[in-house]
């Protein structure tokens, strides 16, 4: 499990996509399956005071909306082909298609300073990357961001609630635009690609290196 607080607020507040992520490719030779919880009722109801629980992690919502721990998992399985590089914050593999990276800027804190703007901000990274001895030609690039403000539900659920609630309308929303972001882009790469890329706390940045080729 990874570092969890007492509250619904603290925990929503606190996103661990890029820990969890990282902690599961750490065990990844030495464990066969990981267990989570479906979602955050059948966890509560495990128990019979049905208490606020932290011993565990949850893929969904209450309703459908997905917590990070379902895109975590959704770019390990994503993950095809051997590896070729891994280090503390990214893995790369080589498939058939081309070339995958995944970037980590994954950080272990106390759930209550993520509330503390100020402070996650000194968390933020700029990688500068550069990678050697890809096969020259044209390449399409899939960039996927998952980070609090793309694909986290706790982020869209703060900001579009007030004091009168919510209803269907505003929850539907919520959990179909809670959603990593997409960028596609081109690359002619003569054996040496490098680029900057900007990663907030517990960010994860997932590339799919396509080689593209002619018909």
């Amino acid at each position: 499990n990874t570092l969890s607080g007492k509250t619904r607020y603290t925990n929503g507040t606190s996103f661990r996509g890029a820990l969890i992520l990282k902690s599961i490719l750490d065990i990844a030779d030495e464990v066969d399956t990981i267990g989570l919880w479906i979602n955050t009722s059948a966890h509560e109801n495990a128990d019979e005071r049905r208490r606020y629980r932290m011993d565990g992690i949850e893929l969904f919502h209450y309703l459908r909306g997905k917590r990070p721990a379902y895109f975590s998992l959704a770019y390990l399985e994503r993950l095809k082909g051997e590896v070729v590089s891994y280090g503390k914050n990214h893995i790369m593999t080589r498939n058939d298609r081309g070339y995958q990276l995944v970037l980590m800027n994954w950080n272990l804190i106390n759930p209550y300073l993520s509330i503390e703007e100020n402070f996650l901000q000194r968390l933020n990274v700029e990688l500068s990357v550069k990678i050697s001895g890809l096969p020259a030609g044209e390449y399409q690039v899939r960039k996927h961001v998952f980070d609090k403000n793309n694909g986290a539900l706790y982020t869209k659920w703060w900001n579009l609630n007030s004091k009168h609630g919510m209803d269907k309308e505003v929850i539907d929303y919520i959990i179909n635009s809670s959603l990593p972001s997409l960028e596609i882009f081109n690359e002619t790469i003569d054996g040496e690609w490098s680029f900057y890329t900007y990663l907030t706390s517990n960010a994860v940045h997932f590339f799919d290196i396509r080689k593209a080729y002619k018909l």
